[in-house]
């Protein structure tokens, strides 16, 4: 069934109308890792900045049975009674196994989620590191050009990267809890160093005491932690989500430090750095996407991870090397510039150039031609029958000389290579091939490092070229071709 395309401008009338429905696809599209949502999600956000952000973004973190849902669900009520229109984006853990959240929030703001004045949105974190997800950046300008004035973001909970919420905070807050042991240990010293506000939670009943004390605890251990230019030792209180005594004193210790901030001018230069780590996190982004649909560079860090995974290469090295190749390191004019790049270069013994080309094995050359030229925009630049390997082959390239290149290589006779990894595999990723300056010496040079190739002496490959092999075995699965290309007087 194919997907209605995604009309970027009807989505943002209906968000910036303050459409609860508008505002819920809106999200959906930016937390999208289609593709195809790529442009849309882009097109959404530019016309949502048009109208900034104002709201007041609090960011709620806690360790484990703090009870950060009902706190927030108590808090949110409090809120919405004043008068003001709340957003709640609860980020919860996804399975590193299947990727699937239970997202469960809801059911944990019961109060919130029946209110027409507040919008509760669960989303996966995905494996993103920091207890937000990927998209809550893009979440929270959606949810604010909807005009909700007062954003609180839900962390997964404690962790030692837990502190990443605070770039995309105006005021963190940070809920404690008694009755858990050790309560200092429970909290890391990263996230106590970060807060701006500290309540601990569940302090009634006969758990009143015990909160009021580790509340003490609390502010003893953060004043012995080093202040940071500007910042102000943060207030500790307590409070109970569960009654709802001391809800309305930390909201005022909230709204205190978001006016200070204001006040002061602090405000806006938080935003402004707010503004650099959503950059960053885009560029993150980025960089993945295209690592993981780029042919060249799919193929390369598929490669790599195979001889990571089979002990052939240092987890560093190979990160290193494919970071090269997204910005080769003759573009610096010197290791200055890169430090984390000096390895790869001063052991460069092989004279690897980069990536020459990808060989994707097809049954059908016209066909495959047709379809990377009218899919990918890719252009075949060369064609030939190479009899000794038994292949017809055509090199495409895109962006110009110099751009990416793609090989389609097809069988000339059912006995060819090409045909038996047909049969085998199927149509796909055939192979790796790297530029070499010195093929014989190269060959050489694996050969004393345990490599199997397949030639005794390089032979001629398309266009002239001298070419050799690695066997798939030493290889981490992936068979490696090396090239010289032949570059006429």
């Amino acid at each position: 069934m194919t997907r209605r395309a995604v009309d970027a401008d009807a989505y943002a009338a209906g968000v910036l109308a303050g459409q609860r429905v508008a505002v819920a696809r809106a999200i959906t599209l930016v937390e999208s890792a289609r593709a195809a949502d790529r442009d849309a999600a882009r097109r959404l956000l530019e016309l949502l900045s048009a109208r900034p952000g104002r709201a007041h973004r609090v960011g709620v973190t806690g360790v484990p049975g703090a009870g950060k849902s009902t706190f927030i669900d108590a808090l949110g009520a409090h809120l919405t009674g004043a008068g003001h229109r709340v957003a709640v984006l609860a980020v919860d853990p996804s399975s590193e196994r299947t990727g699937g959240s239970i997202l469960g929030d809801r059911t944990r703001m019961a109060r919130l989620a029946a209110d027409p004045a507040a919008y509760v949105r669960p989303t996966p974190s995905a494996g993103a590191l920091g207890g937000v997800a990927r998209s809550t950046q893009h979440a929270i300008a959606v949810v604010e050009a909807a005009g909700y004035d007062v954003v609180i973001v839900e962390t997964v909970g404690v962790g030692q990267a837990e502190t990443l919420v605070a770039d995309l905070v105006d005021t963190f807050l940070l809920l404690a809890v008694a009755g858990t042991g050790d309560d200092i240990q429970g909290i890391k010293m990263g996230v106590l160093e970060r807060a701006d506000v500290i309540a601990v939670n569940k302090a009634d009943g006969p758990g009143a005491d015990a909160a009021r004390r580790a509340a003490r605890e609390i502010a003893g251990a953060r004043r012995l932690l080093p202040h940071s230019a500007g910042r102000t030792t943060p207030p500790v209180l307590t409070c109970s989500a569960r009654d709802g005594s001391g809800i309305a004193e930390v909201w005022e210790r909230v709204r205190g430090h978001h006016d200070g901030l204001a006040a002061s001018g602090a405000l806006a230069g938080r935003r402004r750095e707010q503004a650099v780590a959503r950059m960053r996190t885009v560029l993150h982004a980025t960089v993945q996407d295209l690592v993981s649909t780029h042919p060249v560079l799919a193929a390369a860090s598929t490669s790599l991870e195979r001889a990571v995974r089979a002990g052939q290469l240092g987890p560093a090295d190979a990160a290193e090397r494919l970071a090269a190749l997204l910005v080769p390191p003759d573009r610096f004019p010197s290791t200055h510039e890169r430090p984390h790049l000096m390895p790869y270069q001063n052991d460069n013994a092989l004279g690897l150039r980069g990536i020459d080309h990808v060989g994707v094995a097809v049954a059908d050359l016209d066909q495959a031609i047709a379809y990377y030229a009218d899919v990918f925009g890719m252009r075949c630049v060369h064609r030939e029958e190479n009899q000794e390997q038994g292949v017809q082959e055509a090199m495409l390239e895109v962006g110009g000389p110099g751009g990416a290149r793609v090989q389609l290589l097809a069988p000339l006779s059912e006995q060819s290579p090409i045909a038996r990894f047909l049969d085998r595999r199927g149509p796909g990723v055939q192979q790796v091939a790297y530029e070499v300056a010195d093929i014989e010496a190269a060959s050489e040079l694996l050969r004393e490092r345990g490599a199997q190739l397949l030639y005794e002496a390089p032979r001629t490959g398309t266009a002239g070229s001298l070419v050799n092999f690695v066997h798939p075995r030493s290889a981490g699965g992936v068979l490696v071709e090396l090239v010289q290309p032949h570059r006429p007087e």
